[in-house]
C-alpha cells in the first residue's frame, strides 16, 4: 500500500474483543519480517530504544524497515496534537519512534480490514488514512491507541543491527500491541523469560 500525503499519518489498532487475551510464553523468531517483535537487548546502546519492544510493520530489502513502538508511553493527548478533531480528543498518545514526530500513528484489529489499510498479523491491520482514524474514533473510540512518530531503518540497517546483538526477535502476540503491560513489564516478558525457537516464521497469537 502506497503511504498517502495527508498530514495526518494513522497506524491504527482497534480491538472488537472485551479484553486482549494474556501474554503467552515469548517464541523466538530468526528473521525479521513484517508482524514480528523486535524487542531490545539489555545491551542496547541507543538510549532512544533501550527496552523497547516494536512491533514490525514492514521488512523490505528495498523499501527498508518500518516499526511502531509499543510500550513508551507520552505525557500528550490527541487533543494537544489533533485540537479539531471532534471527540475523543483526551487519548493518551504513545512514542512510537524518533522518525516523523510530527505525526500521528495509530493501530486496529478487524476481520475485514478496511480500505487503505495493510495487514500485519493475525487481523491486525494499520493505515495510513485519516478518514479511518475519524471513523474509529466516533466507533471505536475506547479500543484506539495513538503514537507519535515511528522507527524506521534503510534498506539492510536492521538486519546489520542484528547481525551486531542489538536486538531479539519474537512471533508476534495481540496482548503485547494491546494489553493493559506497564512498559518495563512488557520488555521484561520477552527478556527474561524461556523462550521457545521457532525456526521458520510461524503464525502469531
Amino acid at each position: 500500500m502506497p503511504y498517502l500525503c495527508c498530514g495526518l499519518f494513522v497506524l491504527l489498532f482497534s480491538l472488537f474483543a472485551n479484553a486482549a487475551p494474556p501474554l503467552t510464553a515469548p517464541i523466538s523468531i530468526n528473521q525479521p519480517a513484517k508482524g514480528v517483535l523486535l524487542v531490545a537487548k539489555r545491551s542496547m546502546p541507543d538510549p532512544r530504544f533501550q527496552q523497547t519492544v516494536i512491533l514490525l510493520l514492514e521488512h523490505d530489502a528495498v523499501r527498508g524497515t518500518l516499526g511502531l513502538v509499543l510500550n513508551r508511553p507520552t505525557d500528550l493527548t490527541l487533543a494537544d496534537a489533533v485540537p479539531d478533531l471532534p471527540s475523543n480528543n483526551k487519548l493518551a498518545l504513545g512514542w512510537g519512534g524518533p522518525v516523523s514526530r510530527e505525526h500521528l500513528f495509530m493501530l486496529l484489529q478487524a476481520a475485514e480490514p478496511p480500505e487503505e489499510s495493510t495487514p500485519v498479523f493475525a487481523n491486525i491491520v494499520w493505515s495510513a488514512s485519516a478518514k479511518v482514524l475519524q471513523a474509529v474514533l466516533a466507533e471505536q473510540a475506547d479500543k484506539v491507541r495513538v503514537f507519535l512518530g515511528l522507527a524506521s531503518w534503510a534498506p539492510g540497517q536492521l538486519d546489520n543491527e542484528l547481525v551486531h546483538g542489538g536486538w531479539q526477535l519474537f512471533q508476534a502476540q495481540t496482548a503485547a500491541v494491546f494489553g493493559d503491560n506497564q512498559p518495563v513489564e512488557l520488555w521484561r516478558h520477552f527478556i527474561d523469560a524461556p523462550v521457545q525457537v521457532l525456526a521458520q516464521f510461524g503464525r502469531s497469537i
